[in-house]
């Protein structure tokens, strides 16, 4: 029973990621409230569904600001840039609560604060996405990714519930005031962080986790240049348009009234249920999420949860038996879990830290402006045909374009999420066999081993660890971070032999190399016969054009 249940560990094991773990779960939950509270109070001074659906324009803020959002959080310190966004937005929140209580009544004022505080969102989200992958590491990143996405799921499920219990006992305007104090459980985690500064490639190779190179600059090219990142992986080309496709076309929520009206009697309970019920599926997806996390294949669990949600969908449009229906939209729900949990691994998995911002600023610009979107599409389908054929055919639409990704682009199916350069299981392999190199007196043997578990390649002396290489393996990629080698053998060609090795390694495997520890780029450099293995269009970045050492690195 224990297996199917979420990994705990890295909230155990991590004081910073529970803090951080803690802390969003109350925001976000003050977060929903506010929703809440927002869509009511306009439709109570309006009486008009035009004037509520215009909230929809905040994803133009959304646009706009979440790309340049990214290039600053690939400039600046992210943890500074995230204290003063939720800080700004609890400043924001109580701004709503006091024109709550003085009943101010004005719809312009409402819409501005929406604005404002969807532009905030869009600058600090994507700072906030890079935090668990520097506090956790790799193995744990899709356990970590799990516990998010399940308080994510929590909050999506109680939320309105909690928001709809608070506003008949107190007012909505107790949702507004809860909001603010749910922000400090967010700001105490948040400062208790250390330094994040983006890690450039400098920092990779020579770090500590804290430490950093000369970041970027927030500007347009800076921008420009994260999209390039993106178009230039296949990988993530794949993962964002897979995410995209179940957004667009299987997400019929704008249909739930006229669906329930046409097969399911049109009472507002019924309709409550419909709504509540996707939520069920992913919250019960996400408590029971224990072997996610050892599926390697995640870009293939992310196209089957989504050609699973487009089949549900579509079978959802076709029934005209109420738990038949919920049913259909809790395994959606469920399905959707998952490919959130697999999506969001992958894309903070295969991103180096300096880009992560800004491939963070997509991911949440698709998650936050696909829903408006799906509901657009899926409405006006239904205007032009019916709701049935709208949620039908979005539904297969869904399922056929996920095929099509995985046929078209290869690089979703062939990801694997453990670093094992092809090989299963996870013990240290032998890969080189004993030597006694001059200076030791030929009496001691060597070995290169394949450490998966720790993602290095280790050169071991007489069984002692005397260096290592630690990398990352995806998208026929091995990006070579970091390079150390023990004071007592760094006079004997040990760090040499290891690099040498790692590289002939990845020609045997047809992989391209990603050097971003300096003293790989120096032997590199050193040994132009292995340039070719760093792609062409990536070499001026490594500073690999020069002649001699590109770049000095330590050992």
């Amino acid at each position: 029973m224990i297996a199917i249940l979420p990994d705990f560990g890295p909230a155990r094991r991590n004081a910073a990621f529970r803090r951080l773990l803690v802390g969003g779960l109350l925001s976000t939950l003050g977060s929903s409230m506010t929703s809440f509270a927002i869509v009511l109070q306009i439709w109570e001074l309006s009486r008009s569904s035009l004037d509520v659906g215009l909230l929809g324009l905040t994803f133009v803020p959304v646009l706009v600001v979440g790309l340049l959002g990214g290039s600053v959080a690939d400039a600046v310190d992210r943890r500074v840039l995230a204290l003063v966004t939720s800080a700004c937005l609890m400043a924001v929140s109580a701004a709503f609560a006091v024109q709550a209580y003085a009943q101010f009544r004005q719809l312009w004022l409402l819409y501005a604060l929406a604005m404002v505080q969807a532009t905030l969102q869009a600058t600090g989200a994507p700072a906030r996405r890079t935090f668990v992958p520097r506090l956790v590491p790799p193995e744990q990143l899709t356990a970590a990714i799990a516990l998010n996405t399940l308080t994510g799921r929590i909050v999506m499920l109680f939320g309105p519930l909690l928001a709809g219990v608070i506003t008949a006992a107190w007012g909505l305007r107790t949702c507004y005031a809860i909001d603010v104090v749910s922000f400090v459980a967010s700001l105490y985690a948040t400062a208790r962080l250390p330094a994040m500064r983006p890690q450039t490639p400098e920092a990779a190779g020579a770090r500590g986790p804290g430490r950093a190179g000369a970041a970027v600059r927030p500007s347009l090219r800076a921008t420009a240049e994260g999209l390039r990142f993106i178009r230039h992986r296949p990988l993530l080309v794949a993962a964002f348009l897979t995410d995209l496709d179940a957004m667009l076309l299987g997400l019929p929520v704008a249909l739930f009234p006229a669906l329930n009206a046409a097969h399911f009697g049109g009472s507002p309970q019924t309709l409550g249920l419909l709504n509540a019920a996707p939520g069920v599926g992913g919250l019960v997806s996400a408590v029971l999420s224990g072997p996610a996390r050892r599926v390697s294949r995640q870009g293939r669990g992310m196209l089957a949860g989504t050609m699973i949600w487009g089949a549900a969908i579509a079978c959802f449009g076709l029934t005209r038996s109420l738990p038949l229906a919920l049913a259909m939209l809790a395994v959606a729900g469920a399905a959707d879990t998952l490919t959130v949990m697999y999506r969001s691994s992958m894309v903070q998995t295969v991103t180096p830290d300096e880009f992560r911002g800004r491939v963070s600023s997509v991911e949440y610009i698709i998650g936050t402006g696909g829903a408006p979107l799906g509901n657009v599409e899926s409405g006006t389908v239904a205007t032009l045909t019916t709701p049935a054929i709208s949620a039908v055919s979005g539904g297969v639409g869904c399922f056929v374009v996920a095929a099509l990704i995985a046929g078209t682009i290869p690089a979703l199916t062939r990801y694997r999420a453990t670093p094992d350069l092809g090989r299963s299981g996870s013990e240290p392999v032998t890969i080189l066999g004993t030597a006694g190199p001059a200076g030791l007196g030929g009496a001691m043997e060597l070995q290169v081993v394949d450490n998966q578990d720790r993602a290095r390649f280790e050169i071991l002396a007489d069984g002692e660890i005397a260096g290592f290489v630690e990398y990352h393996l995806s998208d026929g990629e091995i990006a070579l971070l970091h390079a150390e080698t023990d004071r007592r053998f760094r006079d004997h060609g040990i760090a040499g032999r290891l690099v040498q090795f790692t590289l002939d390694s990845a020609r045997e495997r047809h992989l391209a190399v990603l050097p971003y520890c300096p003293f790989v780029r120096r032997w590199i450099a050193d040994h132009p016969e292995y340039a070719d293995l760093v792609p062409e269009d990536r070499r001026p970045h490594f500073g690999l054009l020069r002649e001699g050492p590109a770049m000095v690195g330590r050992q």
